[in-house]
């Protein structure tokens, strides 16, 4: 079992065990029988430098080889730091500052408690999601990655339509408002490229 590897049986997600198959390659036969037999680990230092400089060495060429879907501008681990880093500075604004980002955004500040105390749990999930993009980056491959690419499709089109709508509906309008529209219908069709790549 390759040291970057997770347990799956019948699927292959992480390292091929040769080059004859492409990733994420899923087993159609049957298993009969499995067996596992857990021990202590029996790598010498020497292996581990090994295998590190080879790990090293795979992560640049699945990068730039094996999938369109991490390559270049559609990159997931590059979508899961843009997201982290946008999501992070909107979660700390609404955190920090819910009523002066709604006046930016809609072009009115939050005045009720209640719209102050969405607004912070909105900040909340935003900075979770900040976060969960951020540690996705380095495990662009797992089926977790893929699931997390697939509901930031969900939440940046739901983003664009509310805050299109909101910019539709009312003037005036803050001044960041379609910059954010436009932002994240742009996040959506990216998140898909790198979904369908």
């Amino acid at each position: 079992m390759a040291i970057d590897e997770t347990f799956d049986v019948g699927i292959d997600t992480r390292t091929p065990v040769n080059d004859s198959y492409k990733l994420p390659f899923r087993f159609t036969g049957t298993i009969d029988k499995l067996t596992f037999n857990l021990g202590p680990e029996q790598l010498t230092d020497a292996d581990r430098k090994v295998i590190a400089e080879r790990l090293a060495g795979q992560g640049t060429r699945r990068a730039s080889s094996e999938s369109p879907m991490f390559n270049g501008f559609s990159s997931a681990s590059t979508v899961f730091t843009a997201t982290a880093v946008i999501e992070l500075g909107a979660g700390l604004a609404l955190l920090s500052c819910p009523s002066a980002t709604a006046v930016l955004l809609i072009g009115a500040s939050l005045e009720i408690h209640a719209a102050l105390t969405v607004a912070r749990v909105a900040g909340a999930a935003l900075l979770a999601l900040g976060i969960a993009c951020w540690l996705a980056r380095g495990d662009a491959y797992s089926r977790a990655a893929r699931g997390l690419l697939a509901a930031m499709v969900l939440y940046n089109f739901g983003v664009a339509i509310i805050l299109g709508a909101a910019g539709i509906r009312s003037q005036p309008v803050g001044i960041a408002l379609w910059p954010a529209v436009v932002l994240h219908a742009g996040m959506t069709v990216w998140c898909i490229a790198s979904l369908l790549g």
